[in-house]
Formats: structure tokens, C-alpha cells, sequence
């Protein structure tokens, strides 16, 4: 039986901050952090 050796995640991130763009500057930043730390655990990025 093969191994499977691709996964699809779909993820999403939520903040709240006084200012629209705080909340995306957080939202943003959240998510480069989920992103790094896939990559430090070999998730590829495709």
C-alpha cells in the first residue's frame, strides 16, 4: 500500500485591532509564522 505523500491545508488566520490595516499587518505576519513553521517540520510549499 503506497504512503501518502500529499496533504491540502487550507488554513486561516483571525485578528482584531483598532485599525483595518493592524488587523491585516497581524492577520499577515500569523500566517507567515504557520507557513515557517510547516517548512521547519518539511512540509513542502507547492
Amino acid at each position: 500500500m503506497a504512503v501518502p505523500d500529499i496533504a491540502e491545508l487550507r488554513l486561516g488566520v483571525e485578528a482584531r485591532a483598532d485599525t483595518v490595516a493592524e488587523a491585516q499587518t497581524q492577520a499577515s505576519e500569523a500566517m507567515d509564522e504557520v507557513v515557517v513553521a510547516l517548512k521547519d517540520n518539511g512540509v513542502a510549499e507547492k
